[in-house]
């Protein structure tokens, strides 16, 4: 197939617009990857910067209050529990006949 010398001049002239909307279509489609990259980074940043908020809790009231006011109100205060001290092995006596006792139970 033969092209004709007009319809190369035709061609020719056309390539221009051709390769300029090329330029334009490449050129925006760089500039929507660069807003979507800075949208990124931008929301990665605030993420790292944000306080996540803790659930709120559910159900009841939970109050502590000190022994004190507590024994007030119901007019007597309660004496602090003694120490429980774990019983004491009864003493070690000696064998009369020398000998060391063993005892096993099974």
């Amino acid at each position: 197939m033969s092209i004709r010398s007009v319809d190369l001049q035709i061609l020719f002239s056309k390539t221009s617009d051709v390769e300029r909307a090329q330029q334009i279509q490449q050129q925006h489609d760089r500039v929507v990857q660069q807003q979507v990259t800075d949208e990124n980074v931008a929301k990665k940043v605030a993420q790292q910067t944000q306080v996540v908020s803790t659930p709120r809790p559910e159900g009841g009231r939970i109050e502590e209050r000190p022994e004190r006011r507590r024994g007030r109100r119901r007019g007597r205060e309660r004496p602090a529990p003694a120490p429980q001290q774990p019983p004491q092995p009864p003493p070690l006596t000696p064998d009369p006949l020398g000998k060391g006792k063993i005892d096993i139970r099974i």
